[in-house]
This record gives structure tokens, sequence and C-alpha cells, in this order.
């Protein structure tokens, strides 16, 4: 377990420092320029919350607790074909291959893998539960270690293993224990709803099926941690950032430093490169100052947002504490263009 524990190591104690697919044109829709707006959310100032807000009505959608959830399971008409790890509390997972799920498993050489930062969901830890190669998943019966992260207070949650036992018409069956096989248990998870973009599930209190984010059409971004990965003197580095992720259902976004907040227009929106990666907002709008103590946010930051609907917003950060000097609170202002 000296790899993971190293990587652990890393998230806790590196310093604040790192906090600090392109598309073609898309043809423009006549519009309405709205007045400039400002609105804060509050994760607190430990990050235990996930806050998701919608530009239309200018205004929070839904929050949750980060550890309110393990795993997310693609929605689709007929089931979606992929499972996320919940990067805010730093989860990993361990392919230990088409195994006896009761054999016993030594965690200390295995390679802990994590989801793609940009939110690509070929490039997920737990993407070898079936082969999708085909028109329908066919299970490699796969068994996963799981490691469930941190803990808002910075300490490590534990393990479990577990195992997609069957899957069919976007219903997922999910077998799961602790490392000594204690605590052991089994769920039917259905991904079929096409109004949210996952099915959510908790390892808590045995096993539940965890409403989390808002319906898709009713959220463009989310406030919130994720995992953000460097490379440090040639070692890959994953590290817990505090930031902002794009809805990923139709929204995309673009950003700028070279224009004034003020001065940028519908008229410029041709000019930049609009992308889906969900992290493209990302954390280093901000940054720690350490003559300071304190994070200094970059006004002069600016995203432009395309939303679900096909609007665009401009924002940018104005503050990341709230009026008693407690972080975890940002303030932006925004623009309909």
């Amino acid at each position: 377990m000296k790899n993971i524990a190293r990587k652990y190591a890393f998230i806790l104690i590196l310093p604040a420092i790192f906090s600090s697919c392109l598309k073609p044109e898309i043809p423009l829709k006549p519009h309405q320029r709205g007045e400039i707006k400002e609105a804060d959310v509050s994760m607190e100032s430990n990050y235990k919350y996930q806050v998701y807000f919608d530009f239309s009505n200018g205004s929070v959608s839904g929050q949750n607790l980060k550890m309110d959830w393990d795993l997310g399971f693609e929605n689709g008409i007929n089931g979606g074909h992929h499972i996320i790890l919940n990067s805010s509390k730093a989860m990993f997972a361990a392919d230990a291959g088409p195994i006896d799920f009761y054999t016993p498993i030594d965690t200390s050489g295995m390679h802990f893998w994590w989801d793609a930062q940009n939110g690509n969901l070929d490039s997920t830890a737990l993407s070898a539960w079936a082969d999708l190669s085909g028109p329908q998943p066919l299970l490699t019966n796969h068994v996963f270690i799981l490691n469930l992260g941190l803990k808002t207070t910075g300490l490590p949650i534990g393990f479990k293993k577990i195992r997609i036992e069957n899957y069919q018409n976007g219903n997922y069956t999910l077998h799961w224990a602790d490392m000594d096989n204690a605590n052991e248990d089994s769920m039917q998870i259905p991904a079929i709803d096409t109004s949210y973009n996952f099915s959510f599930f908790s390892f808590k209190n045995g096993g539940d099926i965890a409403q989390i984010e808002p319906p898709k059409t009713s959220w463009d971004i989310v406030f919130t941690q994720y995992l953000r990965i460097f490379n440090v003197s040639g070692d890959t580095i994953p590290y817990l950032v505090t930031g902002v992720l794009l809805n990923p259902w139709k929204v995309e976004a673009a950003a700028d430093s070279s224009i004034a907040f003020a001065s940028l227009d519908f008229n410029a929106i041709n000019q930049f490169q609009f992308s889906d990666d969900r992290n493209l907002i990302g954390y280093d709008w901000k940054k720690y100052s350490f003559d300071l103590g304190q994070y200094a946010v970059n006004p002069d930051k600016i995203y432009i947002v395309r939303d679900h609907e096909g609007f665009y917003y401009k924002l940018h950060f104005i503050d990341f504490y709230d009026q008693n000097g407690n972080k975890g609170n940002p303030q932006f202002e925004f623009q309909k263009l």
C-alpha cells in the first residue's frame, strides 16, 4: 500500500502553491444582453458541500454533502456504460482482475488509479468492469479495490472491494464487501433516468441509492473539490483542489485573460475555442499567498460559458471569502451576452 500512501501524503501536505478536443465555431443565435449580476455560493470552510449553479435563473439549483456518495452510474435510455468515482473526496481504484471475489488481496503492490480530471468517461478507473467495444457491455468479472478517500477532516476512510455481478438494460448489480469480506452485500442500481447525468450510490447505511445532482437541465456549473493531476519531479501526483466543474450535458466553456470583463461582449464569441472539458474553469482563478496566509482571486481571468440552451455567459471571480473572512465562499459576477 506504499504507493497510494505516498500519494495521500502528497495530497495532505503539498504546499498550496498548486491551488493557485476543440470544437468548430458555433452559429450565433439572436440574443438580448443581460445585466451584470453578482452571486455567491457557500461550500463552507472545509469544502464539505458540492453546490450547483444555473446561469439562466441566476441561482443555486441544488447542493449536497460531498461525503454522501461514492460511485456514479451513467444514465442512458438503455443505461449508460460508465462508472465514476467521487473525486471530491479523493477516491482511487485498483483493478485486481477476474479473481474470485473472496480471494485475500494485498493492496501494497497494487496500482491505484483515478478518473480523468477533464471528465472523459472513456478514461475512468473502473473502465474495465466490462468490454464496451460491442453494442452491449460484456462483463469482465473484474474485482476492484476502492480507496474511499478522505473525510472532510483529512483522515482516510478505508477500503472496499466491488464487482459488477450483472448488467441488463441499464440495471447494474453491484457486489461489495470490506477487505476481510465482512459487511458483504449487493444491490441493483438502475441507471436509466435520462433527466439526470448519473445515478449515485453510497456505501453508507449498508448501501444506498443517493439523490445527488439536480436534473441535468437545471444547472451549468458545480462548485466542488476534485482531483487535479500534477507532474512533480517526474512523479504523477493527484492533488485535491477546490474549484468549478462544468455540467457534462451540453455545457462548454472558454477562458480568456486578454479582454477586460466589462469590455467582453457577444461580438467576441467567435474568437474563443470552446471545450467540454469539465475542469476548464477549474481551480486556478485563485492562488494561495504564503505572505498573507490566504487565497487571492484573479478577477482578470474571464470565463465564457455556453449553457445547455445555447446561451452565452461571461463570469469572473471577485472573492473566495464571505464577509466574516471564512474561505470556501466564492463570489463572482456574471452576465448573459
